[in-house]
């Protein structure tokens, strides 16, 4: 073995050779199965998959002292310290990227990436790094450098970058971006000056090609109007300044209503806001003065995507790559904005021109630009807990603790019963002038008692039934020798 990694490796000084030999000797070679523990979830991706001879995949895991690990998908591991040592390590692990610059890969864990930012640098320049969520593999890419170092994105999908800033938020926003929507539960509000336009649980669609149309609300009634969409993914467009969202009516006037109160309801019934800050505010569905209906861009597209990346990545597809940020907000909830991110520069494009091009767009194509987006929703914590309930409006430790004083309940049976026997005694059929009126007055008492009384009296009739259980079995050798006693005399007479 070490003769073969002499050989591969070239003149090598003893203590790296030796080293080297250790740890590709203690990997043994074994796929998947003798793999650093420390590597986790990155090296069994890599050892998961298929082999290509065009390129070669390594998992890295940063070291005390800004050193590398790596280990290639057969599970041989070499750790590093120099630019010389990732070079002749590479020869062993990874023989294809000598053959082209673009034939190697290396997959990180999100941890490692955060501990070792710094000795990034440190990978060959040639590698195409990557982030394992879950369970995939996405580019990581550097942004415009600022004053101190260039930020550093997790590309969700080709339009949709994240910043790797801190772990906590990093794992909310890969939460919020991999989150399941359905297209049932996303409504497009176009706010309206009519009175009087209230908004309805059921979403509206067109009758021939079935996509979802929007729904018209009065703006003093959009702040009420959330209770409707409970659990619902609701989504607003107009200017955004502040906590004013400025919307424009049908015959070109501009308004302004208060955002602010519009996100508290939407925290209060658990609404998903999306909110499109177009530099021209005009609603979706409206016309304008050339009797063109207005859409947002790419928001037909984004309305049949799976995940929120996947409806990020649709809207942006439009005006490019989009820096996704998160943070909490006062309403205890997160906040996901989604900013364009140039090549030399991550702030939008705003101005005058901006403003006059998104305007020209509006009213002679009908289309409305987008330009930030933001998503106010439900953390991660919130969001498990109302999937977890069984009836909605119910929280979910109260469903849990019902089901589990109900079992306590049925295994306390005995006791419970007799409770209830002593507490409601069964009917009397001579006191029912109809056996309708007898059946209907046991069916009562029968679903009163499984439906409250079992599970009010569950706890403490498990507890008496264990404890009788525990005494039947403690005191079962007595009971046999006293009936051994008394049934041996009458046998003898």
């Amino acid at each position: 073995m070490c003769a073969w990694l002499a050989a591969a490796a070239g003149a090598v000084d003893a203590g790296w050779l030796t080293r080297l030999a250790k740890e590709a000797g203690d990997a043994g070679g074994s796929v998947g199965r003798k793999l650093d523990p420390d590597l986790g979830n990155a090296g069994r991706y890599i050892a998961d998959l298929p082999v290509n001879k065009d390129v070669d995949t390594l998992a890295a895991i940063p070291t005390d002292g800004g050193h590398w690990r790596l280990v290639n998908r057969s599970g041989e591991k070499i750790t590093v310290s120099t630019p010389e040592e990732m070079e002749r390590a590479l020869r062993v692990l990874a023989p294809a990227a000598l053959a082209s610059d673009t034939s190697l890969a290396i997959v990180l864990a999100p941890d490692a990436v955060f501990a070792a930012r710094k000795s990034l640098d440190k990978l060959p320049s040639s590698a195409k790094l990557k982030v394992l969520i879950d369970k995939r593999a996405v580019p990581l890419v550097r942004g415009p450098a600022s004053d101190s170092t260039a930020k550093i994105y997790a590309a969700f999908k080709p339009n949709v970058l994240v910043e790797m800033a801190t772990p906590g938020a990093f794992r909310e926003v890969t939460y919020q971006l991999t989150r399941a929507l359905r297209p049932a539960d996303i409504r497009v509000l176009s706010i309206t000056e009519k009175p009087a336009q209230k908004l309805s649980r059921l979403v509206r669609r067109d009758k021939t090609s079935k996509r979802v149309l929007a729904d018209r609300v009065s703006a003093d009634r959009l702040a009420t109007g959330m209770a409707a969409l409970r659990g619902q993914t609701a989504i607003l467009t107009g200017r955004v300044d502040g906590s004013t969202l400025t919307y424009r009516t049908s015959w070109g006037s501009e308004r302004t209503l208060n955002l602010e109160a519009v996100r508290k309801a939407a925290a209060d019934s658990d609404v998903n806001l999306v909110i499109l800050n177009a530099p021209t505010p005009r609603q979706p569905g409206a016309r304008n003065w050339l009797w063109q209906k207005a859409n947002v861009s790419g928001l037909d597209d984004a309305l049949g995507r799976q995940t929120t990346a996947d409806f990020l990545n649709a809207l942006a597809d439009s005006q490019g790559k989009m820096a996704v940020t998160v943070a909490e907000n006062r309403l205890g909830r997160v906040t996901l904005t989604a900013e364009p991110l140039g090549g030399v520069s991550s702030e939008p494009v705003t101005g005058f021109f901006s403003d006059f091009i998104g305007e020209v767009l509006s009213e002679t194509a009908g289309q409305v630009a987008t330009r930030t987006i933001t998503v106010d929703a439900v953390d991660e914590t919130r969001d498990r807990e109302l999937k977890s309930r069984i009836i909605p409006g119910v929280p979910s430790w109260i469903q849990i603790g019902y089901v589990v004083a109900l079992v306590a309940g049925m295994f306390g049976w005995p006791f419970s019963r007799a409770w209830w026997f002593y507490l409601w005694p069964p009917e009397d059929r001579r006191a029912y002038a109809s056996a309708i009126g007898y059946h209907l007055a046991r069916g009562a008492r029968l679903l009163l008692f499984l439906v409250v009384f079992l599970s009010a009296v569950g706890v403490p009739a498990a507890l008496c039934n264990l404890g009788w259980q525990i005494w039947t079995w403690v005191t079962l050798p007595f009971r046999l020798i006293g009936w051994l006693f008394r049934r041996g005399p009458r046998e003898a007479a």
